[in-house]
């Protein structure tokens, strides 16, 4: 008799903190304090099934709803990706210890190198099943409220709390700055 199909293979050890970005073209949806995907009932007898579901969506072109919410490992990642989308984009921080028993999150690393998937951007993405269960959400911040801070020894990101240029400098500095952005995600032209 044939073991039934689990996603369990294509789990991993979680962080501590996960980062889910949301914007206007987003197919997720708020539901009852839970972020939702669009797809809510989807489930996989077997690997091609599994396969399938996550090569739409990592396909930007396809308009099938999906089953599965990306979030992101690393905070700055998910800050660059939420940068690139149209206003209003939200940065939703996850908690992993207060996920509910039973929270599917797949890792998209393990899934490339064991099913052969193609995604573009790979790095750092996990991939939850269904929905984010409002109580591991912890904090929602407009990704306005934060900009690139480029220095001689470190980049990071801080809250930028009046967001308006105050020199010709600072819009020089920022003008790198995205340009910088652009080349490390791969998107100069």
């Amino acid at each position: 008799m044939a073991k039934p199909f689990t996603l369990d293979e294509y789990k991993r050890y979680l962080p501590a903190r996960l980062w889910r970005v949301t914007h206007r073209l987003s197919q997720s949806r708020w539901h009852q304090g839970d972020l939702v995907a669009a797809d809510q009932s989807r489930v996989f007898n077997n690997e091609d099934e599994l396969k399938e579901a996550v090569q739409k969506h990592v396909n930007w072109w396809c308009s099938q709803p999906s089953c599965f919410l990306s979030v992101f490992s690393d905070p700055h990642h998910a800050r660059n990706w939420a940068a690139q989308r149209d206003p209003p984009a939200y940065i939703h921080e996850i908690d992993t210890a207060r996920l509910p028993i039973g929270t599917d999150i797949l890792d998209m690393g393990v899934l490339i190198a064991k099913l052969g998937i193609k995604n573009p951007h790979p790095a750092h993405e996990l991939l939850f099943l269904h929905r984010i269960p409002s109580e591991c959400i912890v904090d929602t911040s407009e990704a306005s409220n934060f900009q690139y801070r480029f220095g001689a020894r470190s980049h990071y990101w801080a809250v930028d709390p009046v967001d308006a240029y105050d020199s010709d400098d600072s819009i020089e500095e920022r003008n790198r700055n995205d340009d910088i952005l652009k080349m490390i995600e791969g998107l100069w032209e």
